[in-house]
């Protein structure tokens, strides 16, 4: 072993000629192991790649008869690797792959490319040439691209012509190296210089790595789209917009696929909802298109989307309104408004038809471009000359728009609520949410939503309403509201149901009191609000609500009452008393606290009366009982 050690030490000093001397002397003694084995391939391996780069044939072949005579120590898979690569060398022309990547080395891939590609052209590879061809293409093409924000057209030619390359090669997939020649190909098709439905159609969609699914949290808090769920949703964009029926049906099941992974991505929707209309599966591409457009029902484009999609020509219009409605640029809503006149035009209203199509001349001439094709035939039908045109306004809009939200909802019942208060958030001023509270069990729910998407003015606290929402499955799922009325045939509070609580505990100094009604159901309520002491009863209307510590209770209105409190939360009890430690305890169970054995002066033996009240003991994690006043008979 001393000697090996020597032999690698010269060897990496450069005296090679010197280490492979020894290392033969070692391979002659009687007495040799693997390391003598190792020490000798590792130096013929090095003399093998010098002899390569001389191209001298003969010591290739000397060297490459040695090497190949030594067998490798087993489980040594790096030498196995280099002796299998410098074996090669001693083949006719592979001297030029050490050049490759020697290039590859010293950082200069694209002269490594050209080698690389050369030998290619030569069939001159071997299979386990690809992968580094593959990697220093990976990182040309990287170089090519970073040169500058906006590559130039000899860039991204150049860039283009890689990946087309890279495509050609035999390299494992799934790996790092195809994913990171998607990630070219996706920057490409970011700056639309590239075919990305075309691409990853040769690419493999189903060759993406695990780690290619996971979304990035910034540490602003900020959730960035996982890689393959950017690539999917640009491809399937693109694919739609060109109407490429190939593509489609190629990426239709993945898409359907990060639908499923992703259901918090609404543009996988829009996407499935015009992959579908372009199948002519209209029906299908309607219900999509609704539940986009309740996802962004304050975008212009979700109304754009779902008012094409409509048969009845009253729909159409009753979209394409409400969508006008929504706040957008001009820029972007000069289709939709040329959608719109084609469609009042046809129904016989002119003057707003015409109002439409004047202001999209108005826009293009004020801004110097190019008046669309659509608004110039609209211009030269035979109606547009003799009619005076009316400006597009809100109040035409509302008037056809009420259709169109009934579209989205039609299919989701209305749900009984009462109004609660109105609140800002510290640093969300500008934004008021409004307690709204729905009939559950054991209590009310409270859900929060912004007071304007309400829609409804002079609210007063429990006042009857009904919304249409998604509510989620749980309690700490987030409400997504829809729409809302007031309710008529309600009454203030009906979605409540009122429990009777006792008073369990009073701080005075804290202006605080609890109250109790079941296990599931107990609160604070501020002194101010309502004046009792320990075992008065308490009408409650309560709602629970969730938190990121978890889910709380709220009361809503408190209430002195006569009424009694259910015998599972409030007992009465008769029973000799136990006193240890200062507190007391009876032979049912329970629990007297300290400051009422010293009020009363309770002694052993002692016979009392009282009330308990169930208490959760957090030490032994289990619930009692607990003495709340006592007699002594």
């Amino acid at each position: 072993m001393s000697d090996t050690k020597e032999i690698f030490r010269l060897r990496k000093a450069g005296e090679l000629d010197r280490a492979y001397t020894l290392a033969k002397e070692a391979m002659a003694s009687p007495h040799t192991d693997d390391w003598d084995v190792r020490a000798l391939s590792w130096c013929l391996v090095d003399l093998l790649k010098g002899a390569a780069r001389q191209n001298d044939r003969a010591r290739l072949s000397t060297f490459a008869g040695e090497l190949g005579a030594l067998p490798v120590p087993e489980g040594d898979d790096v030498l196995g690797n280099q002796r299998r690569f410098a074996l090669s060398l001693a083949e006719k022309g592979r001297h030029e792959i050490l050049s490759a990547r020697n290039h590859s080395k010293a950082g200069r891939h694209e002269q490594a490319c050209r080698v690389y590609h050369d030998l290619l052209a030569k069939d001159g590879l071997y299979p386990t040439d690809h992968l580094g061809y593959g990697w220093d293409l990976y990182r040309w093409t990287k170089e090519i691209l970073s040169t500058s924000d906006t590559p130039v057209p000899a860039a991204i030619g150049q860039a283009r012509r890689n990946l087309n390359m890279y495509m050609k090669l035999s390299v494992d997939r799934p790996s790092p190296l195809h994913s990171c020649m998607l990630q070219i190909a996706w920057q490409l098709a970011s700056g639309n210089h590239l075919d990305l439905p075309a691409f990853v159609g040769l690419w493999g969609l189903e060759n993406f790595l695990a780690d290619d699914y996971d979304r990035f949290t910034t540490a602003e808090g900020k959730t960035l789209p996982a890689f393959a769920e950017k690539v999917v949703q640009r491809a399937s964009k693109d694919a739609a917009a060109a109407g490429n029926m190939r593509a489609i049906a190629g990426l239709q099941p993945h898409l359907e696929a990060m639908m499923t992974r992703y259901p918090d991505n609404v543009w996988f929707r829009q996407n499935m909802v015009k992959f579908l209309a372009l199948l002519g599966r209209q029906d299908e591409a309607r219900d999509q298109a609704i539940l986009f457009a309740r996802e962004k029902s304050q975008e212009f484009w979700a109304w754009d989307l779902l008012g094409d999609l409509q048969v009845d020509p009253n729909l159409r219009v009753a979209c394409y309104c409400k969508g006008l409605l929504c706040p957008s640029e001009e820029d972007f809503v000069e289709r939709l408004r040329l959608k719109l006149a084609r469609e009042l035009s046809i129904q016989g209203y002119l003057a707003e038809a015409r109002g439409e199509i004047d202001t999209v001349l108005a826009h293009r001439a004020k801004t110097g471009y190019r008046v669309p094709r659509e608004a110039e035939k609209l211009k030269a039908a035979s109606w547009y000359l003799g009619t005076a045109a009316t400006p597009p306004s809100k109040k035409f809009y509302i008037r056809f728009s009420g259709r169109a939200e009934e579209i989205l909802f039609e299919d989701i019942d209305w749900i009984d609520a009462c109004v609660g208060d109105s609140f800002t958030i510290e640093g969300e001023k500008r934004k008021t949410l409004r307690r709204l509270y729905i009939a559950d069990s054991p209590v009310a729910r409270e859900i929060t939503v912004p007071d304007r998407a309400l829609g409804l003015k002079n609210l007063q606290s429990g006042q009857p309403i009904r919304i249409k929402a998604d509510l989620g499955i749980s309690i700490n799922d987030r409400t997504k509201l829809y729409s809302a009325a007031l309710r008529d045939d309600g009454v203030f509070h009906d979605t409540f149901h009122e429990i009777v609580g006792v008073v369990d505990h009073v701080n005075t100094a804290k202006g605080l009191l609890h109250v109790i009604a079941g296990r599931e159901v107990d609160s604070v309520i501020s002194l101010s609000d309502i004046n009792a002491s320990i075992g008065d009863h308490i009408a409650l209307r309560m709602a629970r609500y969730s938190t990121r510590k978890g889910v709380r209770s709220r009361v809503v209105t408190a209430t002195p009452t006569d009424a009694e409190v259910g015998d599972t939360v409030c007992r009465r009890f008769r029973s000799a008393v136990r006193i240890s430690n200062g507190m007391g305890f009876t032979d049912d169970g329970i629990f007297i606290p300290p400051d009422i054995v010293r009020c009363h002066d309770l002694q052993d033996d002692e016979l009392v009366s009282g009330r308990a009240v169930i208490n959760f003991d957090k030490r032994k994690s289990s619930w009692g009982w607990k003495a709340m006043t006592i007699e002594v008979l």
